[in-house]
Formats: C-alpha cells, structure tokens, sequence
C-alpha cells in the first residue's frame, strides 16, 4: 500500500476550492481523499452568496482510472446557510465544480466511458471498461446515452449514416457522422424504427 500526502499530489483539477489531502493506492485501487475550503458560494434556489457554515457532508464517486486501476474519490464538502429569510432553502450543499448533482461518477469519467463506448456494444463496453478500471454495467451506459441532449449545427455540410450494435445480435443504433470533422452523433437507439427527415 501506497500514501501520498499533500504536496505530492496535483490537485489543481478539482477547482480552486478542493485540495487532495490524502491518496491510498492499494493493489489495482486508488483512492483520493478530497476536502473543500471554506468559502462564498451561491443559494442554488435564490442565488444569494454566503460565508456561513452549516455543516460538513461526505460524497463518494468514480473518477477516470489511472494506469488501468480504480480510482474512487472520498469526498468531503460543506453545507451553507442561506442568508436569504425570504428563501424557502435554510440549508443547501455545495456543488461540486467536477460532478453534477447526485452523480456517481465525475464528469470527465462520463466523457471517457462515452467516448469508449461509441463504436461498440454497450455490454462489449462494459467489459472494454472493466479492464481500463472503470466499474459501469452496460444498463448504465444505456441510461448515460438516453440522458444526452443534442444541438443541432445548421454549418454541416456533409454527413455518414451508420447503424453500430447496442446489444449483440438484437438491438441497434443508428450513428450520425460529420465527415469534415469526424464528430459522431446518436440519432437513435433503435435501428428498426429509426428515420431521418432529409431537407
């Protein structure tokens, strides 16, 4: 078993407002133990900036993996005071810069397993993905691909169709490509019911 503290660590990605106090890399798991500082932060429901401390409250998340191994963050962060007597929030948890609100996983490790997860399966994902140090099953990626939002770019001049599998041998995806760039885009999730309305 291996700990870092302090001064061994980047923590820089975490915002200015986090700091990695401790990391403990045991076999092919790493676990990085972050903390916020004392700061003013927003009411999420009022938006009034406040100082007052409430309370300390504890998250734990997958983050990217690092050298094939699992990497957890142990994360401790405040509750505020909202200063606001008008706002009907007494009391909020504040955000984190890296994850979103009851997120398992951070941000970035969205995008990796999304970016993994393009040209193949979702089970063949999740098995890619296990070997990498990313612990996601394939229903998860499924619901990760259903939640995204697409915005439509009227300067695409040019584009690929392509049906990818979903689910071996019975459930398909139709891939929408941008041949100058190579961006790739879900059009829909089931082959057979799929359309494209062309102008």
């Amino acid at each position: 078993m291996t700990e870092l503290i302090g001064d061994n660590i980047d923590d820089t990605e975490y915002g200015k407002y986090f700091f990695i106090y401790k990391r403990v890399e045991h076999g092919n798991k790493i676990v990085i133990y972050l903390k916020s500082k004392p700061h003013e932060t927003p009411c999420p429901v009022c938006g009034v900036a406040t100082r007052k401390l409430a309370a300390t409250y504890h998250r734990v998340m997958q983050e990217t993996p690092y050298c094939n191994k699992n990497v957890t963050l142990d994360i401790t962060a405040y509750k505020y005071y909202c200063l606001n007597p008008k706002c009907k929030r007494n009391v909020f948890c504040e955000r984190l810069p890296f994850a979103g609100k009851n997120q398992v996983r951070t941000k970035e490790l969205c995008k990796f397993i999304l970016l993994n997860s393009l040209n193949t399966s979702n089970n063949q994902s999740s098995i890619n993905l296990s070997y990498l140090g990313v612990k996601i099953g394939r229903e998860a990626i499924q619901k990760m691909y259903d939640r995204l939002h697409f915005k439509d770019d009227p300067n695409i001049k040019s584009i690929g169709v392509d049906d990818i599998s979903v689910k071996k041998g019975s459930k398909y995806a139709t891939m929408v490509y941008n041949l100058k760039t190579g961006n790739q885009r879900l059009c829909s999730k089931d082959g057979t019911e799929n359309h494209l309305d062309v102008g």
